[in-house]
């Protein structure tokens, strides 16, 4: 059967509007007026020549073939070369019987109810299938028809006719690219039945790069163009049931090394020209309004079933292997996946090639390959760039900053964690912290122990602000503050009522208390957590709210650590 679609009789298709395969017709039994489609009700072969089988030679001769009738008037026959004149020989050399009429000729499996023969199954009977190498069909000058209809074109009137060609290959015999030309098709046909509306996944990100020395960092950015600015690409499918869940949701990148700059995305998943420098997905959890944490199943591996055109069943393709472990914008990249040796440190001076996409999800019922039920793509993938144009590589060239900046000497690098000083609030973020000495003395000689607000040590706060951009960093003051409603106007300190707080919705903002300005809102919410780029400030910043887990009175997190140093 073809690929995605049950097994059915020649009686249930007969019964279901007449519709046994898609491309067979569309929008029958569907109550819209002048909605129906034919498809291709006709498919026949003549030759080159003389003869009831060759060159039709007029108006009627054309008209007849189109009804499957040869130029002598007679039928198409199951079998041989579908004429009687080939009934002295046995099937399938010969036709099955006078009367074994066909719409199809060499249909091979490609008919397994017998659309072409009113359901009656002569492959199964004989047990073998028609084919020109079973009928010993001599070469020849061949030309081939198909038809659709019969329908009716009034004066003035105007039919639409859509024909697809479709070509394929494969390496081997001509048989051997059968295959290829199968999948090739249902691709084709697809796309006519769905009106050539092309399912667009998440748009690929912009990439950027900071060229250091034996090194790079890339920058993920989605323009205000894209169709997962934010990170909110959401798109429904309209194939999935109406009852379920249609939406893909945005789910994460991934980014590749490529061996040059000839390599497409059609060959990512070519380890020999292309591999993956990091694969970043946001950390999922099964939460409630409070942000109870109810770690099921978060979203990990994506497989997707494609048709295998050899097994004649669709087989599970891993597309990714996800980590889990949230969403980054800046990836630090040391090594050359293609260097040969032990050392596969960046050279500088040399060329480098990187491309990224986005990646959506959607599971809204396991996949079931016995009776082809449930959600086969799990994993839908950039098809172009945020302005709607084709994904490319960029070129990166790793070199020594000092000289090209004037003896410019960097203080810092990327990764450097810069200290947290804590103005309100509560919380870790899931992070290890540890109070800097002055805060800790400050609050042991307080006669109330306490100190009203706490600086931790570099890189063991709460917040995670790091350096991105040794290049750019500005002197800047700024206020990182969690707000539920990120368009909400609040004044300085802003306060929270835990009881009604919403991590799900909550969201943080950035403020350049020099000018008094947001310049930024993180694109998630504080449960999912995800670098936050300020690349004018030459750093990011990622505060994640964790979730609880047990019940009312008995809410804890998953530990960190703990010590006692004396």
């Amino acid at each position: 059967t073809p690929a995605g679609i049950p097994n059915i009789t020649y009686d249930q298709a007969k019964n279901g509007n007449g519709i046994p395969y898609p491309g067979l017709g569309i929008g029958y039994g569907d109550n819209i007026i002048d909605n129906e489609r034919f498809g291709m009700k006709k498919f026949l072969y003549y030759n080159i020549g003389t003869g009831p089988i060759n060159d039709p030679q007029n108006g009627q001769d054309y008209y007849n073939y189109l009804q499957g009738i040869w130029k002598d008037g007679s039928r198409f026959i199951y079998g041989g070369n579908a004429h009687s004149s080939t009934a002295a020989f046995a099937y399938p050399k010969g036709p099955v019987s006078a009367t074994a009429f066909c719409d199809f000729m060499f249909p091979d499996d490609s008919d397994p109810v017998g659309w072409g023969t009113e359901g009656v199954l002569y492959d199964q009977q004989q047990g073998e299938v028609w084919t020109e190498a079973t009928a010993e069909n001599p070469p020849g000058d061949r030309r081939f028809m198909q038809s659709s209809g019969p329908f009716i074109l009034r004066p003035g009137a105007v039919n639409n006719i859509t024909v697809g060609v479709v070509w394929a290959r494969s390496n081997g015999t001509n048989l051997a690219a059968i295959g290829a030309l199968t999948e090739a098709d249902d691709i084709a046909q697809g796309l006519f039945d769905n009106c050539f509306q092309i399912f667009e996944g998440p748009d690929a990100p912009d990439v950027t790069a900071r060229e250091l020395d034996r090194e790079v960092v890339l920058y993920l950015t989605n323009p205000i163009t894209s169709n997962n600015v934010g990170e909110s690409y959401r798109l429904a499918r309209p194939e999935i049931p109406a009852d379920r869940d249609q939406f893909y949701n945005f789910e994460g990148y991934i980014v590749y090394q490529l061996k040059d700059n000839t390599v497409s995305v059609a060959d990512l998943d070519n380890n020999d020209v292309s591999r993956i420098v990091y694969q970043g997905d946001i950390k999922n959890y099964n939460t409630d309004s409070l942000g109870k944490e109810l770690l099921d199943s978060p979203i990990g591996k994506l497989v997707n079933y494609e048709f295998n055109s050899s097994l004649n069943l669709p087989v599970p393709v891993l597309q990714v292997d996800g980590a889990n472990q949230g969403i980054v914008h800046s990836i630090r990249v040391t090594e050359d996946l293609f260097a040969t040796g032990s050392d596969k440190t960046l050279i500088n001076n040399k060329k480098y090639y990187y491309v990224a996409i986005a990646y959506a999800y959607n599971n809204y019922q396991d996949f079931s390959a016995d009776n082809l039920q449930g959600q086969a793509e799990q994993f839908v993938g950039s098809r172009k760039n945020g302005i709607g144009g084709s994904i490319t590589p960029i070129t990166v060239i790793p070199h020594k900053y000092d000289n090209k900046f004037g003896g410019t000497i960097l203080n810092s690098e990327y990764g450097d964690q810069l200290p947290v000083t804590r103005l309100e609030g509560i919380g870790n973020g899931g992070l290890n912290v540890e109070i800097d000495p002055e805060t800790e003395e400050a609050i042991l000689n307080s006669p109330e122990h306490y100190s009203s607000t706490v600086k931790y040590k570099a890189g063991a706060g709460p917040i995670r602000v790091q350096i991105v951009d040794p290049m750019k960093i500005a002197d800047a003051n700024l206020m990182i503050r969690v707000v539920d409603d990120p368009n909400a106007s609040r004044p300085y300190p802003n306060e929270f009522n835990i009881a009604n707080y919403d991590v799900s919705k909550a969201k943080f903002e950035i403020i350049d208390l020099n000018s008094g300005d947001t310049i930024a809102t993180s694109p998630t919410s504080i449960d999912l957590g995800g670098e936050q780029l300020l690349l004018e400030y030459g750093l990011s910043i990622d505060l994640q709210q964790f979730g609880y887990t047990g019940g009312s009175g008995a809410e804890f997190t998953v530990p960190l650590e703990s010590s006692i140093v004396f």
